[in-house]
């Protein structure tokens, strides 16, 4: 995407309820990728639509009037994907458990 061009609209193939801002508008969902955060279909819909609507409109630029600043205040979460390497909880860190698959009865 050119830098120049923000990504402040509902696109017009987007579902109704994501252009009513129900739902994550694809352009909220790639700034919320851009910065690496994120929000639950719950989190979003607990916003009032003022400030879901702000976040539409809200630039990536950085600084207090950028979408991060502002997600952040919202309750964004650090979207777990990004999280520096060896910040897991104990209960990450152990191995997976083995487990047998039962016979089909074929």
């Amino acid at each position: 995407m050119r830098p120049d061009v923000e990504p402040t609209v509902c696109l017009d193939f987007e579902a109704a309820q994501a252009k009513s801002l129900e739902w994550l508008p694809l352009a909220v969902r790639f700034k919320l990728d851009k910065t690496h955060l994120t929000f639950t279909l719950k989190e979003w819909q607990t916003l009032s639509v003022a400030m879901r609507r702000e976040l539409l409109f809200a630039p990536l630029a950085r600084g207090h009037s950028g979408f991060a600043c502002r997600a952040a205040k919202a309750g964004a979460s650090t979207d777990a994907r990004f999280l520096p390497v060896g910040n897991e909880s104990a209960a990450e860190k152990q191995e997976p458990s083995s487990f047998v698959l039962a016979p089909t009865g074929n």
